[in-house]
């Protein structure tokens, strides 16, 4: 009886290896043994994605311009005499221009008082909003604009996304027509990495889209204190000799609590400089 179940196993291992090796008869064209594409379908695919992503984008300049990925981001520093109007007002801004605050952070210094804001605007209304918080101020410590044209990554990641979704079907396709359960594990191995690469495209996809669709825009507004700075330097000279006379105490506060190592060290460094000396004394001795 032992003697079948072992042959009975021994067939079944020799079965699935040879499923395995039919199962490559299976994968359709442009795929090789590994499942993975080989590279010259690889290129077959960039090169018709390229075709037609120009198609897509026009021969004219202004479907060209019209196509651009652009992320904007800008950012902005100035003074104001109310820092509670000043937030209240930017609030009111970014609220009737369809945008929304991601944070908001109070500082306060002995010599000035600082708000920060982090705002997400739709790009259509980016400029609208820098040119309406620009009203009424005097000048900008730091204004700064920028714009990161990210139309090519765009373009791959579609391209990459378009390509691997295809190759997922098709193993999908011939997962329908597995027979073993040594095809099926090994086709849905390969069907979940493609799909952990899509959802990591999609995802990066996804980011850029809303980078593009709403611009962000940095704004730090302050508020100088009468007498701050002067009074900033002479509090920092009080507490310069506050903090000197501190340390000063606790270092002997230090010796107190340390004192039985410290009675313990002069101890040993006695017996040792002793013990060197009378070494000392015997070399002249016999040296005489």
């Amino acid at each position: 009886m032992k003697n079948t179940i072992i042959v009975l196993v021994l067939i079944g291992f020799t079965a699935s290896c040879g499923s395995i090796e039919s199962n490559y008869s299976l994968l359709p064209k442009g795929l090789d043994a590994s499942g993975y594409m080989s590279s010259e379908t690889e290129e077959e695919y960039k090169r018709a994605d390229n075709r037609k992503s120009v198609d897509y984008e026009g021969t004219s300049a202004e479907g060209k311009l019209a196509d651009q990925k652009i992320v904007k981001e800008g950012r902005l520093t100035f003074q104001t005499n109310d820092l509670i109007q000043t937030n209240a007002r930017i609030d009111s801004l970014v609220r009737s221009l369809d945008g929304f605050c991601t944070s908001e952070t109070e500082v306060h210094y002995s010599y000035q008082d600082q708000l920060n804001l982090t705002i997400r605007i739709p790009v259509a209304n980016f400029e609208k909003l820098i040119n309406s918080i620009s009203v009424g101020v005097d000048h900008f410590d730091n204004k700064e604009i920028s714009a990161e044209d990210v139309t090519e990554e765009f373009i791959d990641l579609e391209a990459r996304t378009k390509t691997k979704k295809e190759t997922e079907q098709r193993y999908r396709e011939i997962l329908k027509e597995a027979k073993t359960v040594a095809e099926i594990l090994e086709i849905e191995e390969q069907i979940s990495n493609l799909r952990s690469d899509i959802e990591s495209l999609e995802g990066r996809l996804k980011y850029l889209i809303h980078s593009v669709d709403y611009s962000t825009l940095h704004v730090t507004v302050y508020k100088e204190i009468k007498g701050g700075p002067k009074q900033q330097y002479s509090n920092q000279f009080v507490m310069g000799f506050k903090k000197g006379w501190d340390g000063f105490v606790l270092f002997f506060i230090a010796l107190t609590y340390g004192w039985p190592f410290l009675i313990i060290g002069v101890i040993v460094f006695w017996v040792i400089r002793r013990k060197i000396r009378s070494k000392r004394a015997k070399k002249t001795v016999v040296a005489k």
